[in-house]
């Protein structure tokens, strides 16, 4: 987009619905985290990619069931396969693109508005250049109260087409 400044500089991702499904089963007795999310493919890994090769940076706001620890949840997120090189044997993960922090100390759960200013906090940075993907509007609505930016993606499927798209958002004249 020559001529155009960025006007995101992050994206926050709903992994839940929206870069794939959650298998709801808590870790077995001995603490062992299956890899419970199934990523939408090949849509997911896509969306990832492009997002990191604009040099922005990425993490997620999604919710952990509570009777889970948040380190088991981030390793479920983290570890969840992508795809695999089938030269190398080696698989891409959620864990290669996306930062996981811990937004539970905001004390509120989405789609609280105090939540994504929260995480755009974390990252030391205003709303105004941080673009929320959701799946659904209430995270829209709470994100957009917050100040942020935010797009629906239906079904991991790809971002809807109401609304504007990721690259009128990314990028400002």
């Amino acid at each position: 987009m020559a001529g155009q400044k960025r006007a995101i500089v992050a994206v926050f991702l709903d992994v839940r619905d929206t870069l794939g499904e959650v298998s709801d089963l808590p870790p077995d007795q001995n603490g062992n985290v299956e890899h419970s999310l199934l990523p939408y493919i090949p849509s997911s890994e896509q969306l990832l990619q492009v997002l990191k090769q604009l040099g922005l940076r990425i993490s997620a706001i999604t919710s952990i069931p509570h009777d889970w620890k948040h380190e088991d949840g981030v390793q479920i997120i983290g570890q969840a396969i992508l795809s695999q090189d089938s030269a190398t044997g080696k698989y891409a993960t959620i864990g290669d693109f996306i930062v996981a922090e811990d937004i539970r100390e905001a004390g509120v759960a989405k789609p609280d508005p105090r939540i994504y200013q929260f995480a755009a906090k974390k990252f030391g940075l205003q709303p105004q250049v941080c673009l929320f993907i959701g799946e659904n509007l209430n995270e829209v609505i709470g994100t957009q109260n917050a100040g942020m930016h935010a797009q629906i993606r239906q079904g991991g499927a790809r971002p809807s087409d109401r609304g504007p798209r990721l690259a009128e958002l990314l990028f400002v004249s």
